[in-house]
């Protein structure tokens, strides 16, 4: 049992809250830092600390970093709305604000609280664009088509600047499309909600062949343990996904299946929203190398069953 501080930033998100309970169960001390803004403190596990405290309150970070001496931090906390408004659109400077300068006040306080942990952050495969091949590989051109994506990038770069010039133990995570049962939001929870408010008529955005790597959340938090006590991924880049490709289409029959529909009539709007690109779908070789880690859950399989897990509770 590993009773290391940890101290998570975003953790009354999905993804947060879900990391949180992992390192808790495993036997690290956990602080969450979130603002509430997006998370939900109902989502946050009981046994740890919480404080509600945003990112870019540099005094006060400074303060808890400085009492509490956490050993690791998760960096996940981030600005990212949905649907039309995910890529960031309709709040860009709000968007850089939140993930990069709040990233670069993270960093800062780091420093100035003279403290000396590994540093790891999510960031998002939306920092490559439209991809020019696929699998995308780290190596691969990072030209990023939204706010969202630019505000991740800014921020990687940022956290490569402070490991190279001020020495900070940093990792920086590329994640693909996660899903789980705390997600609240993104494709795999809306249309679950639509079939349940309307079971004969089911309504996508895009032309149903975006491609997408799904992970579900259990890798994902497994993942993100391993790395942060894994001294020869420090200062590197790496993709977290399963690295198979899933069309829109095949999620949503896969819904339909597990909720044992029949004669859904799907429309697809033929069209999404601005900095969405087509195809996103990781190559996972440096992770696999770095970790000796294979994703656990197979998409197919973790859709269908998450559906079932959502089904028996509704």
């Amino acid at each position: 049992m590993n009773h290391a501080t940890c101290l998570v930033t975003g953790g009354a998100g999905f993804i947060g809250a879900s990391l949180t309970t992992y390192l808790l169960d495993s036997g690290y001390k956990v602080h969450v830092v979130d603002n509430l803004l997006l998370g939900s403190r109902e989502l946050v596990d009981q046994r740890a600390e919480f404080w509600n405290l945003d990112v870019r309150d540099y005094n006060s970070l400074r303060a808890l970093f400085k009492r509490i001496q956490p050993e690791i931090i998760f960096h996940l906390a981030a600005l990212a709305t949905t649907k039309e408004t995910s890529a960031g659109w309709s709040s860009p400077d709000e968007m850089l604000d939140v993930n990069a300068r709040g990233t670069r006040i993270v960093c800062q306080s780091i420093l100035e609280a003279e403290i000396d942990p590994v540093v790891v952050f999510t960031s998002s495969s939306a920092v490559y664009g439209e991809p020019i091949s696929l699998p995308i590989k780290e190596r691969h051109p990072t030209n990023p088509i939204s706010p969202y994506g630019i505000s991740k990038l800014c921020a990687e770069k940022i956290l490569y600047a402070y490991h190279v010039e001020h020495g900070l133990k940093t990792i920086t995570t590329r994640l693909f499309n996660v899903y789980g049962p705390l997600a609240r939001r993104y494709l795999i929870f809306d249309v679950y909600h639509k079939l349940k408010e309307n079971r004969q008529c089911l309504g996508i955005l895009g032309t149903g062949n975006q491609l997408r790597d799904f992970i579900h959340i259990e890798d994902v938090v497994n993942v993100l343990e391993r790395l942060s006590v894994t001294k020869n991924a420090i200062g590197n880049i790496f993709n977290v996904g399963t690295g198979r490709g899933m069309t829109v289409k095949d999620v949503a029959k896969i819904i339909i299946q597990a909720m044992n529909l029949n004669n859904v009539n799907v429309r697809y709007s033929m069209f999404s929203w601005r900095g969405d690109p087509s195809k996103l779908v990781g190559d996972i070789k440096e992770l696999s190398r770095c970790l000796s880690w294979t994703p656990k859950i197979p998409p197919q399989e973790g859709i269908f069953n998450l559906i079932l897990k959502w089904e028996s509770r509704a």
